[in-house]
């Protein structure tokens, strides 16, 4: 679920935690699209606390990726770990998203 958002310096920095099943992969998009909706294309998100994510979410992911590119932004994806590391790696999504090792609001 997402547990924060921030608008800093033109990008939304959402901070998720826990495990991304189904149910979590649905609100998730939905919140991904009303921020869209509302202009914001440019997007850093915080996986750092995530500590599973099934083939739901990471379809989630690749959905709001191609709707971002397709407005011109970008989604960032922050702080990958462990299994959920793993998991990019095995499915070469690794290679599709731009990663960055870190997590946000750690001040």
């Amino acid at each position: 679920m997402i547990e924060k958002t921030k608008l800093i310096d033109g990008e939304m920095h959402i901070v998720v935690v826990g495990s991304i099943y189904v149910e979590d992969a649905t609100d998730i998009r939905e919140t991904f699209m009303y921020l869209i909706n509302k202009g914001h294309t440019m997007f850093v998100v915080d996986l750092s606390q995530v500590d599973y994510i099934d083939s739901t979410g990471l379809g989630m992911l690749v959905f709001v990726r191609r709707q971002v590119v397709q407005k011109g932004g970008s989604l960032k994806l922050e702080g990958l770990h462990g299994l959920v590391k793993e998991l990019f790696e095995m499915t070469h999504l690794d290679k599709q998203f731009q990663l960055q090792q870190g997590a946000l609001f750690t001040q």
